[in-house]
C-alpha cells in the first residue's frame, strides 16, 4: 500500500469533519433592580443633583415593577416599545423618558452587563414645535388683579415665575435672603447651587417687578416655595382665567415675551432664553 495513501486513510478515519465548535455561553446580566441600585450610587459619585437622581430612580423602578428580578440582558427593544405603547404620554414626555431608560442601559453597557443599548434602536420621536404659548396682556392684567387679592406669598410667586421667569425647580431652593440680597440694586442673582444648569446668573429686574417683589416681601413669607404650593397657584390661575389646560412653562415663556417687548432687543431676550432654558 502506498504510504501516503495509508496516512490519508488513517487521518480520514480518525478525524470528524462534522465537528462543530462549541459556541460561547452568553452570560446573563444581574437583575434590573440591582443595576438600578448600582446606577444610583454611580450618579451620586458623579455629583449629580439629588432631585435628578431621585426622579431618575423613581421612574426606573416604576419601569421595573413586577419584573425586578429579570436580568438586565433580557430587556430588548420590543419590550421597551411595548412599555411606551401601553402608556398615554405626551411626545415631549416620551422623548424625555426614553432618555431616562437609555441611561440605565448605557450604564449596563459600560459595566459590560449587556453588549448594546436597546434604546438605540427605537424610532426617533418627532416633536412638532410651534410657537411657545404665552399669556396675553389681558390675561396678565387679570392675573395681577387676582394676585394682589391673594396672600403676599402668592403674589411673590407670580412675579418671580411670570415676570422674572425663574424656573419652578429654582424657586424651590430660593429663600428670602437669596431674593433680598441684591434687591436694592434691582438685581436678582441665581446662585450656581440653585441654578438648574449650575451657572450663576444675574437678572436685572424691571422697576415694575422690583416694586411688586418689595411689596410682597414687606410681609413675612414662608420660603422657599414647595412644589405643592406652586401647583396650587397654577391651578388657581387656571381657574381664574378659565383655561382648560395649563400649558407647560407658560409663565416662563410669557416672561421672555414681555422682556423682548420691554427691551426691544431680541439678542437680550434670546440670551435670557438660553440662560433660563
Amino acid at each position: 500500500m502506498d504510504i501516503q495513501l495509508f496516512r490519508n486513510e488513517n487521518i480520514s478515519s480518525n478525524f470528524n469533519f462534522n465537528f462543530q465548535p462549541a459556541l460561547p455561553t452568553v452570560q446573563k446580566g444581574p437583575p434590573i433592580l440591582k443595576v438600578i441600585s448600582e446606577l444610583e450610587i454611580a450618579k451620586q459619585f458623579a455629583n449629580k443633583r439629588p432631585e435628578y437622581i431621585k426622579g431618575l430612580v423613581q421612574y426606573l423602578k416604576h419601569f421595573a415593577r413586577g419584573r425586578e428580578q429579570k436580568s438586565i440582558s433580557e430587556f430588548d427593544t420590543a419590550t421597551i416599545e411595548s412599555w411606551f405603547t401601553s402608556r398615554t404620554e405626551a411626545l415631549t414626555t416620551r422623548a424625555s423618558n426614553i432618555g431616562r431608560l437609555s441611561s440605565i442601559f448605557s450604564f449596563a453597557v459600560r459595566r459590560k452587563y449587556i453588549r448594546e443599548n436597546p434604546c438605540d434602536f427605537l424610532e426617533r420621536v418627532t416633536i412638532e414645535r410651534g410657537d411657545p404659548p404665552v399669556l396675553s396682556t389681558e390675561q396678565i392684567e387679570a392675573c395681577f388683579e387676582f394676585a394682589i387679592r391673594q396672600p403676599p406669598r402668592f403674589l411673590l410667586w407670580f412675579v418671580l415665575a411670570g415676570i422674572v421667569g425663574i424656573r419652578p425647580g429654582e424657586l424651590q431652593k430660593m429663600n428670602a435672603e437669596a431674593i433680598q440680597k441684591n434687591l436694592s440694586e434691582g438685581l436678582l442673582i441665581i446662585d450656581s447651587m440653585i441654578s438648574k444648569v449650575r451657572n450663576r446668573r444675574v437678572i436685572e429686574l424691571s422697576p415694575h417687578a422690583k416694586t411688586w417683589i418689595d411689596h410682597a416681601l414687606s410681609d413675612e413669607i414662608q420660603l422657599p416655595f414647595s412644589k405643592i404650593f406652586m401647583r396650587r397657584c397654577r391651578r388657581k390661575l387656571k381657574q381664574h382665567l378659565g383655561i382648560l389646560k395649563w400649558p407647560q412653562d407658560i409663565l416662563r415663556h410669557t416672561a421672555l415675551s414681555y422682556m423682548l417687548a420691554l427691551h426691544g432687543d431680541e439678542t437680550r431676550a434670546v440670551d435670557f432664553l438660553l440662560q433660563n432654558g
